[in-house]
């Protein structure tokens, strides 16, 4: 198929005429990483839990605080993590009060080796908050984060979630080089300093997903999460280039769905979040939050578009849109 220059405007809207092609970034190049087949492996070591398989290295710290530090694609030969930084794993606002991962204490870890899942009870002693972080890996290119909390208190808490929590990426040596997808409406594609922040359960989120790749080196990551409900939640990438400069913003945000504080450090690379709606959790009531899908691939944003899509196709069952509907354009519904 030519591409879009080169076919007249009468040819690209004529009935059963295919889409054109359209280049919304680089050309993505083929990875030049040698894959062979390694074992899968989760293990903890001098206060670190690191685990592998064929297509990554991912590495925890446990103490003296919990975060991701370490996040190797082994497709590009890569780091995703800028160097000597690390990353927040999630957030917690307790009644308004911030409580950041690296402030819970990791008080056992249980490594699961036939299920290939490592479980990490944790506590926040002056909260009365406990849970368990969850970090499962197969063979497969994903890593699924899981995490639950319960009030130990006596007292109805708000709670509020940034989780997953993803901060300092860097797919390669070159910010200008990393590109990113975020679903505002039919999707946003750049690689441009910029903040965007999305409704997900109102008009502005289409979708639970999102992506940093690097088309040069061919490769990147990706989260999304494994929210059947339609629960609202808040989207955010950010993306910065210049140490403690703010980036431009675009935000249509009811009230709680805006973060209460800002919490980004301002370091040069990209951010990807999901916020949640507020929970109100009762004494001895334990939340337990939807999956989060960690992707660490070769290609671009296209393979986290697949994969949250098959995910998707398991569920959701696509309605029947009326014809009248299907040719009425700036339909409006009050």
């Amino acid at each position: 198929a030519g591409s879009a220059s080169d076919k007249s405007e009468a040819d690209l809207m004529a009935p059963g005429a295919p889409s054109p092609v359209i280049r919304i970034s680089p050309v993505t190049q083929k990875p030049q990483g040698r894959i062979t087949h390694v074992p899968v492996e989760i293990k903890e070591e001098k206060n670190r839990l690191m685990l592998e398989n064929s297509h990554f290295i991912v590495e925890l710290s446990m103490s003296p605080s919990l975060g991701l530090t370490r996040i190797y694609n082994k497709h590009i030969a890569s780091d995703c993590l800028s160097d000597r930084e690390s990353s927040r794993i999630f957030i917690v606002w307790s009644d308004d009060k911030r409580i950041e991962s690296q402030e819970f204490l990791v008080e056992d870890v249980k490594i699961e080796r036939q299920d290939k899942r490592a479980t990490l009870e944790i506590s926040h002693g002056a909260s009365g908050l406990r849970g368990e972080l969850g970090i499962s890996i197969d063979d497969s290119p994903e890593i699924i984060f899981s995490l639950s909390l319960k009030n130990e208190s006596n007292e109805t808490r708000k709670v509020r979630i940034l989780f997953p929590y993803l901060e300092n990426l860097l797919v390669g040596k070159e910010l200008r080089d990393n590109y990113y997808l975020a679903p505002y409406k039919g999707g946003i594609c750049g690689n441009k300093p910029y903040e965007i922040r999305i409704a997900y359960g109102q008009h502005t989120g289409s979708m639970q997903v999102l992506s940093l790749y690097n088309p040069e080196l061919g490769g990147g990551v990706y989260t999304w999460i494994k929210d059947k409900t339609g629960r609202m939640k808040t989207i955010i990438l950010r993306k910065i280039e210049k140490e403690g400069k703010r980036v431009p913003v675009s935000s249509m945000l009811e009230p709680d769905m805006r973060m209460k504080e800002d919490v980004s450090l301002l370091k040069p690379g990209t951010e990807m979040s999901f916020y949640s709606y507020p929970y109100n959790l009762e004494p001895k009531e334990t939340l337990s939050l939807p999956d989060a899908v960690l992707g660490i691939h070769p290609g671009d944003m296209k393979v986290a578009l697949k994969s949250y899509s098959e995910w998707a196709h398991t569920w959701f069952k696509p309605q029947n849109v009326p014809a009248w509907l299907k040719d009425s354009f700036h339909y409006v519904v009050v």
